[in-house]
């Protein structure tokens, strides 16, 4: 078995026999996911992206062969989001039939969500590699610099560069100013601040946990520049886990084990901490995102707070939609009247409904427990594995974040350079 699947990667058995063997092209697919500016043309260059990917995926699958280890993962992938494919279509029709639910051409697009994700999954899955892995810490910390940039253009008149950014390509995002207590809220190269912190989060987790970049002090740094001026609340707590998870397992490292090397990462980690630590905390203090929270547990908890009170309320909305159809959900349509709530798993059990959200939710967890079980043996990247499921599950508690197929790819993406860097 494993001498065929060895013959079938092999490229100049390939080319003797004849059969043709296209490139991998995920490399280039990294950097498009971040940079692709999904959001011009009302979204349709989004769902474009997306098409394009499942189709460039498949193309890939019938062309290149995969190492055999890879293959029992994918049959796994396959059957769960098949099963949750099938019962996405089945709601939608069952809304559509029964539950007089309006459509239109926009959610024949939508109704394939799943089986473009399993298209992407299966093919990171047997094809991501330490090229790929090496492209994507690349593109990450290139984003880092390129946001900087963006809002350098956005706060100070550069000629041609502002009208560009400012005025066409991000002009119709949510980087504004004013509303983050003076300051910009950063989005570039997403269209959402909360896109950009969910994306900086998880670079963050790479950096402090599995980069091996010389500069990568600088980048930690970068990134949390990024993850300030997003102004994302839930970034900026992501961000707190992340950053205490990692000192104290290098401090752990470096202490216990007396290990050098964590003990000079530890110091420049307290050394970026010390420099703008105190100038970030008191920004933030002064943020009036944070201004209203704290005046609004001074008046009995969060839900005082304009912001919270009003994704309470939607929540509250879309749980009564759920029980109202709680086996199979709505389905994908965007065009009747529905709430939406900024929370992931209350969105799948609105769209997917019980069975729908049960099967993701597995899935999730399958593969959150095969990332943290891949790192065994090295207690740095156990703790990262770790620290990547829980803050990305606790965030998406806040967002529906992983409805944006371009969030969803990176998620995908990130899953599979920790488990390659553990390998």
């Amino acid at each position: 078995m494993m001498d065929a699947a060895a013959s079938s990667i092999d490229p100049a058995r390939d080319r003797a026999a004849g059969v043709l063997r296209l490139p991998n092209p995920m490399r280039a697919m990294v950097w498009l996911t971040i940079f692709v500016p999904g959001h011009l043309f009302g979204w349709w260059v989004e769902r474009g992206y997306a098409g394009a990917v499942l189709f460039v995926a498949v193309m890939v699958l019938m062309t290149k062969g995969s190492a055999w280890e890879s293959r029992k993962p994918s049959r796994q992938a396959s059957v769960i989001l098949f099963l949750v494919q099938f019962l996405y279509v089945t709601s939608y029709i069952y809304s559509v039939a029964f539950n007089g639910i309006q459509t239109g051409s926009r959610d024949l697009f939508e109704v394939l969500r799943y089986l473009i994700v399993w298209g992407f999954v299966v093919y990171v899955i047997r094809h991501f590699d330490a090229k790929v892995r090496s492209s994507l810490e690349a593109a990450m910390t290139a984003s880092l610099y390129y946001s900087l940039f963006v809002l350098a253009t956005f706060k100070y008149r550069i000629p041609f560069l502002t009208s560009f950014f400012r005025g066409w390509l991000y002009a119709e995002t949510k980087t504004t100013a004013g509303d983050f207590g003076g300051q910009m809220r950063l989005a570039a190269p997403f269209e959402n601040p909360n896109y950009l912190g969910f994306a900086s989060v998880m670079t963050m987790c790479y950096l402090l946990f599995f980069s091996k970049a010389r500069l990568r002090t600088f980048h930690i740094a970068a990134a949390l520049l990024v993850v300030f001026f997003c102004g994302s609340r839930t970034a900026w707590a992501g961000t707190g886990l992340l950053v205490a998870a990692a000192l104290a397992t290098y401090c752990y490292q470096s202490l216990v084990k007396l290990n050098i090397k964590y003990a000079v990462q530890l110091s420049l980690v307290f050394l970026v901490l010390m420099i703008s630590g105190p100038w970030m905390l008191q920004r933030v203090m002064a943020s009036n995102r944070v201004i209203r929270v704290v005046k609004a547990m001074e008046k009995g908890g969060i839900q005082e707070e304009a912001n919270a009170a009003h994704r309470l309320t939607r929540a509250r909305d879309a749980l009564v939609y759920i029980r109202q159809s709680p086996v199979l959900g709505w389905g994908p349509s965007k065009y009747v009247t529905m709430t939406y709530t900024d929370n992931q798993y209350l969105l799948w059990l609105l769209r997917n409904g019980a069975l729908g959200a049960g099967l993701i939710m597995l899935g999730f967890a399958v593969a959150g427990v095969r990332l943290v079980l891949a790192a065994r043996g090295n207690l740095m990247h156990a703790v990262g594995a770790a620290s990547f499921v829980c803050t990305l599950a606790v965030m998406l508690l806040a967002g529906q974040f992983l409805d944006n197929f371009r969030l969803l790819f990176l998620a995908v993406f990130f899953a599979a350079a920790i488990r390659e860097t553990s390998r």
